[in-house]
Formats: structure tokens, C-alpha cells, sequence
């Protein structure tokens, strides 16, 4: 054989995916790539991902369409050096068996999973962890939400990194006691957490009222925090729809929770029944409608005169769907903020109305962070915790 072949194989993202739908291809055949750029768009059933290549050479072939669905570990394409020839290649392709441990690789962080509940300040935390790496993203979900609510952002980036997400008190598995509901309260039992599991410091990704978490916690001890990924927030000035947050609390039928949750997208046919009832079922768990009131108040006591744009001292990139009506992004303030990605066609949402599009955003800044490793994080201030 006169040069290396790269097999593209269809990657297994999440346990519980078996197939995926061809997406668009981002690079041409006879295109030059090298090894971690992406080149396939790939749908599964929880978010549509990118792919990327795990050697350099030249995409040769393309052996799949857009719009096919096919089995994981499927044959997709061909990546190899310019001497290859046609021959060799036909013949690589005829005799290709997906290597098992290949395809077992590409599941690896999936496999490497761990679900738990554990007791904080006498509150029980729901997480779950997947991937395997030196460095930590930490997902924080919003108002109402659940680990439910990132879609596939899990799954996609624990190709990469270690990343757990978390259930505040009152959401999803955790406790529905909620002895301090504030985001600076719900910041340092975050550090509590991470103190738990033995985690110096993380890549931080908030959605909404996570996002005002998050950045309450990097302004508290900013060491902890490398760096920050607000969705659908911009900081600890955030004006948020205090109208929602009490049709949110207060809707205890199925159709008036329907009409809650549509507020939430640009696109209403992404709340469906399967959606609703899971909502229904957590409100009605037993302290949960408490929990939500103590931190619906503790939001409508925060809120801000007017909008404003607070962050810390720590790198930040903000994400907001262009159609956002849950929170005020005045953009006469948003203007001058560095790393500011608009989305257009999303509301409240976009990890899951725009999924591709948030998980690019959100890997490309990690990976500028990643390649950062000399950050002073012990010289920031950590006012003391």
C-alpha cells in the first residue's frame, strides 16, 4: 500500500444510539483535512453533531449521502494520503470489517458513565457525568429545566472532555427541599459540589438562570471557574420575562403547560406531548411546586432595574437566540461584548431548536481555551472561598 487510510466511521453517540442521519458534508472530495476537523454533519435522535476526522490526509471518498440513515459504525467515507491510489482504495473499501474496538472507541465516553445522587449541605444532587478527560465542562440548566433540557450537548462534547451535568434542588432527580434559592446561594452549593468531587476547576456552561449561576460563581472564586458559556443569559444583569416565570409556576394543566413551554421556542412544534407530560409529571412531585415558588420569588427579588451586562473576570462567550422573548438582549448593551454569537431562527432554546449550531459554537470556544493551558488561574481573585 503506497500511503495511510483513515476509515470515517459513523460514530455511537450516547448509549442508546444505534443509527444516524447523514447530514451535510463540510469538506469536497479531493479536499485536504487534518485530524480533528470537521467534515460530516451527523443526526442522531437527541442533537445533531459534527464529525470530525481523526487523521490528515485527503478526503478521497464520500460513501454516504445526505438525507441516508445508517447503522453506527457504518463505512462513511475515506481520508488518505495523496499516493494512494484508486486500486488500493477500491480495494480497502471492498474488504472493510468495522474494527469493534473502533467502533467501541467512538462510545467511549457514553460507556464511561456514571448517574449518581449525592447529599450536599444536607440537599441531594442529581448528576450525570460522561467522558473521560483532564479537563471538566460543567452544565447548569435553567428555570424548570432538567439534564433533559441540553438535548445532545452532553453526549457531544464527551467525545472530548469529561462533562457533568447537574440538577439544581427543585429540578429533575434532586432534591425538592430548597433551604436557599438565590443564585448566589445556588453558586456556592456549585462549588460545594465541586469541592465533592474533587474538581479544582471546570469550563463552565449555564442556560438562562444557570447562565446567572455560573457567572455569580466565577465572580465569587474565579479560579474555579477556566472559563464560562452562557446560553440564552449574559450575565448577572439579565432582565428576564418575570411573566413567564409565574405562568411557568402557576400552570398545572396540561394545557396551560403546553402554552408555557411554547414560549420558550421560535418553533412550537418542538413542544410535544412526550414533553409536556414529563413536565406535569415533575411539577407534581411532591415539594416541587414549593421549590419552584421559593426560586421564582428569589428571581423576581434579583431582577435588575434595567438590563445591564455584568461578567467577571474570566473568559465568557455568550449565546442567544436572536428570537429570545424570556430575556431583554438589548443590543445597543450587547454591542460591545466580546464572543457574542446571535442565533438566528431560535428563541429561549437553542441547544435544541438550533443543536448543531450551539454545539459548534460552544466546542470551538473550548478549544480556544484548551489551547490556552498556561491561564493564570490561581493569580484571580478568589475573594476568599
Amino acid at each position: 500500500m503506497g500511503g495511510k487510510i483513515t476509515p470515517i466511521l459513523l460514530p455511537k453517540w450516547g448509549m442508546d444510539m444505534e443509527e444516524g442521519r447523514i447530514g451535510e458534508w463540510l469538506v469536497s472530495e479531493g479536499d485536504r483535512v487534518t485530524a480533528g476537523e470537521d467534515i460530516l454533519e451527523i443526526e442522531s435522535e437527541k442533537v445533531t453533531n459534527v464529525l470530525e476526522t481523526s487523521g490528515d490526509g485527503v478526503l478521497k471518498r464520500k460513501l454516504v449521502n445526505a438525507g441516508e440513515i445508517h447503522p453506527v459504525g457504518m463505512l462513511l467515507g475515506v481520508v488518505a494520503d495523496e499516493d494512494v491510489s484508486g486500486k488500493e482504495l477500491s480495494d480497502f473499501i471492498a474488504r472493510f470489517q468495522p474494527d469493534i474496538a473502533t467502533v467501541q472507541s467512538s462510545d467511549a465516553p457514553a460507556s464511561r458513565r456514571t448517574d449518581e445522587v449525592i447529599e450536599i449541605n444536607g440537599q441531594r444532587l442529581h448528576y450525570t457525568s460522561l467522558g473521560e478527560d483532564d479537563l471538566t465542562v460543567v452544565l447548569v440548566h435553567g428555570f424548570g429545566g432538567s439534564l433533559s433540557s441540553w438535548g445532545g450537548l452532553q453526549e457531544a462534547l464527551a467525545v472530548s472532555y469529561r462533562v457533568i451535568g447537574v440538577e439544581l434542588p427543585g429540578h429533575g432527580s434532586s432534591s425538592k427541599q430548597v433551604s436557599d434559592a438565590g443564585s448566589k446561594d445556588f453558586a456556592k452549593l456549585l462549588l460545594s459540589f465541586l469541592d465533592k468531587l474533587n474538581i479544582e476547576n471546570a469550563h463552565l456552561v449555564g442556560h438562562s438562570l444557570g447562565g446567572t449561576i455560573i457567572t455569580q460563581l466565577a465572580s465569587l472564586a474565579p479560579s474555579r471557574a477556566r472559563s464560562l458559556s452562557l446560553i440564552s443569559n449574559y450575565g448577572t444583569g439579565t432582565e428576564v420575562d418575570i411573566e413567564y416565570i409565574e405562568e411557568f409556576v402557576t400552570a398545572s394543566r396540561r394545557k396551560n403547560v403546553k402554552a408555557v413551554l411554547k414560549r420558550l421556542f421560535l418553533d412550537s412544534s418542538f413542544v410535544n406531548s412526550e414533553m409536556v407530560e414529563n413536565m406535569l409529571k415533575q411539577k407534581r412531585l411532591e415539594g416541587a411546586g414549593q421549590a419552584l415558588r421559593m426560586i421564582a420569588d428569589k428571581i423576581r427579588e434579583e431582577q435588575p432595574a434595567q438590563a445591564i451586562i455584568h461578567l467577571p473576570a474570566v473568559p465568557t462567550q455568550i449565546i442567544i437566540g436572536r428570537k429570545d422573548t424570556i430575556i431583554t438582549a438589548d443590543e445597543t448593551l450587547l454591542a460591545n461584548v466580546d464572543n457574542l454569537s446571535i442565533i438566528d431562527d431560535a428563541g429561549h432554546m437553542p441547544q435544541l431548536e438550533k443543536a448543531a449550531q450551539t454545539v459548534r459554537l460552544v466546542k470551538e470556544f473550548l478549544k480556544t481555551q484548551r489551547e490556552d493551558p498556561n491561564a493564570d488561574l490561581a493569580g484571580r481573585d478568589t475573594n476568599g472561598l
